[in-house]
């Protein structure tokens, strides 16, 4: 009996989990463009919104962006610190799925690897801070890492 309740417990915390309702793009846009408002020393920030509608989308998006390094969101994110640095402003970029963002950011640093990002900063917008991994392709890129926290 008291193994079926732990069960049935289990079972609604999952389903509770999974029915929290996500931001829309706009609404994770406002949010960065908040966060980044609210950091000093950022140069007219850009935002970057990686964005799911659902878990099981940002689950695929994940999966897709390990297996391919030059995965659409990545390259597209690769796109925008580029543009980010070509126009002197810093970025902020995140959402609310921690190992998407530090994933995708990863494979965006490393898509610039023929291209020095000196001088740009990233404010990353996470519910996690950075992996080593992320820090340390920051650091290659020549670029400065912040973080900030998502909920």
């Amino acid at each position: 009996m008291a193994q079926r309740s732990a069960v049935a417990v289990a079972l609604l915390a999952t389903l509770l989990l999974a029915c929290a309702t996500l931001p829309s793009e706009t609404e994770l846009e406002q949010r960065l463009e908040r966060l980044g408002a609210a950091t000093q020393g950022l140069r007219r920030p850009r935002v970057a919104a990686i964005q799911a509608d659902t878990r099981a989308v940002a689950f695929g998006l994940l999966m897709e962006a390990r297996a391919n390094t030059d995965s659409p969101l990545s390259q597209g994110l690769s796109q925008q610190l580029a543009a980010a640095h070509r126009t002197h402003r810093d970025l902020v970029a995140g959402g609310p799925f921690s190992a998407l963002n530090d994933r995708v950011l990863r494979n965006a640093l490393a898509l610039q690897e023929d291209e020095t990002l000196a001088g740009l900063q990233l404010l990353v917008a996470s519910p996690d801070e950075p992996s080593r991994a992320l820090q340390l392709a920051a650091q290659k890129a020549h670029v400065r890492l912040l973080y900030r926290a998502f909920q």
